[in-house]
C-alpha cells in the first residue's frame, strides 16, 4: 500500500499488514524452524579418525570399557539432514546459539 510507518514492529493503518524489521523477523526465525536434533551415535558406529563437522577436531578412538563411553569427549552427534558428525559441545553451540547446522549450511552452496 506504500504507507509510510514511523515505527516497527507495528500493523499498518492502512492495510492492516504487520510491519517488522528484518533484525526483528531474523531472531524470531530459529522459533518457527527449529534446528530438528541430532541423534547420538551407537558407539558400535564410531570410527577412528573422524572429525567434528563443527570444530573439526578429531574424535577419540573408540572406547573400549564401558566406563568411558559415557564420556562427553567421545560422544558423536549426527546431523539428519545432512549427515555431519558433531562433538558434544558443538551440537549445544548449534542448537542453543546458532539454530543453524554448520555443516549444513556450509555445503548448501556447493556445486
Amino acid at each position: 500500500c506504500l504507507t509510510r510507518a514511523s515505527e516497527v514492529p507495528s500493523t499498518c493503518a492502512v492495510c492492516t499488514l504487520q510491519l517488522v524489521s528484518s533484525p526483528h523477523l531474523a531472531q524470531s526465525y530459529h522459533h518457527l524452524f527449529p534446528l530438528p536434533r541430532f541423534a547420538e551415535v551407537p558407539v558400535e558406529e564410531h570410527v577412528a579418525g573422524t572429525r567434528c563437522s563443527g570444530c573439526d577436531a578429531e574424535f577419540p578412538a573408540p572406547a573400549t570399557d564401558a566406563s568411558a563411553m559415557d564420556d562427553e569427549k567421545r560422544a558423536r552427534y549426527r546431523c539428519p539432514d545432512c549427515g555431519g558428525l558433531f562433538c558434544f559441545h558443538c551440537d549445544n553451540f548449534a542448537h542453543e546459539t546458532l539454530h543453524n547446522c554448520p555443516a549444513c549450511s556450509g555445503c548448501s552452496g556447493a556445486s
